[in-house]
């Protein structure tokens, strides 16, 4: 028995050796294939440079990005470049990686490209988030909503931040909606969601209608504690993000679509990984009447927190090469709001 426990023992040894041996082998690649990157990064500098010089030679000197028509033309580049998979039996495998790969490139590329603009994110911000058409200043800090107890509370969170705020009664939750929409008030106040219900679909649809964005959010609870709804605070068109609360993260919140020959929510999620933004929450909504007549997939409602300590303006943030990654890569995604919560 003593020399098979002895040829035993020599197996172990040896088979211990053999797994050392492949994992030295895989440490070695995974620093080949870190070397690699980082070439990989290094042209993706170049590119952006070389893009950022094309842009400034046919535009003025106020041009911070390249077109359009440019940017996509050269995402279409880009997808063309598919690695060469030999081996079939590993091809299930490697097509699943070469999407984030593909996506994390990308937010190299515009973070790069974002890096070599005019030191100001005010241009490039109306770019991606569209301008907003100014108020008439008898509309300015007025905020419209329902007069009920709750939302007389919420008024008043939101005017400790807005000191110029006024409030502006109405009847229904669509003249609230309607008083924005006309440029009579500059806010109205709606409910988000309950502790109950959870998010208010009905409110959302709202939203999507009178194309209002929220800029802030508080926290309602009953007199008895059983329940707490959101309120937000909605106006027409983003706001870049202000700090109007200190030490105070932000929250990014869109409506994406996932179709046919764009970024799919896997690829979103990675390029929101790479720009340090953290997924907070996501919801699967409803489809409107019109999204099921035209066959449009279900809407998710994607949350995103920017830190405290990261400067949401500073015109090299991971945020600009976010949005510059979704308008580009699912141009019919829909921003929500850009808010802190009170």
């Amino acid at each position: 028995m003593k020399p098979m426990v002895l040829n035993s023992s020599r197996e172990t040894h040896q088979l211990q050796q053999d797994i050392r041996v492949e994992i030295e082998n895989i440490d070695d690649l995974h620093r080949r294939v870190s070397h690699m990157l980082e070439c990989d990064y290094i042209h993706m500098q170049e590119l952006a440079s070389l893009v950022n010089d094309h842009a400034r030679s046919q535009n003025d000197e106020n041009a911070y990005l390249p077109d359009a028509q440019t940017l996509s033309s050269l995402v279409e580049s880009f997808q063309s470049l598919h690695p060469d998979i030999p081996d079939r039996r590993h091809a299930r495998l490697l097509t699943h990686i070469e999407p984030h790969l593909s996506a994390t490139e990308h937010i190299c590329f515009y973070q790069e490209l974002l890096a070599n603009t005019p030191d100001t994110a005010a241009p490039i911000a109306a770019r991606l988030l569209g301008h907003t058409e100014p108020l008439e200043l008898v509309a300015r800090g007025s905020i419209a909503y329902q007069h009920n107890i709750y939302a007389d509370e919420a008024f008043l969170h939101f005017s400790r931040v807005l000191p110029t705020a006024k409030a502006v009664y109405s009847d229904s939750f669509t003249a609230v909606c309607d008083q924005v929409f006309n440029g009579l008030c500059e806010y109205c106040i709606l409910p988000l969601e309950t502790s109950q219900d959870g998010k208010l679909v009905r409110f959302y649809h709202l939203i999507q209608r009178y194309e209002l964005k929220i800029v802030l959010t508080c926290s309602v609870t009953t007199s008895d504690n059983r329940s707490t709804t959101v309120f937000g605070l909605c106006r027409r068109g983003l706001l870049w993000p202000r700090l109007l609360v200190p030490n105070k993260e932000f929250s990014f919140e869109f409506l994406f679509w996932q179709e046919p020959d764009h970024a799919s929510l896997n690829e979103v999620l990675t390029a929101a990984a790479a720009c340090s933004l953290s997924l907070v929450r996501t919801d699967c909504l409803p489809r409107s009447d019109e999204e099921i007549l035209i066959g449009a997939g279900y809407p998710f409602s994607l949350r995103f927190e920017i830190p405290a300590d990261h400067d949401p303006s500073a015109h090299t943030g991971d945020f600009l090469a976010f949005l510059l990654y979704l308008s580009v890569h699912s141009p019919s995604y829909l921003p929500l709001g850009i808010y802190q919560n009170l």
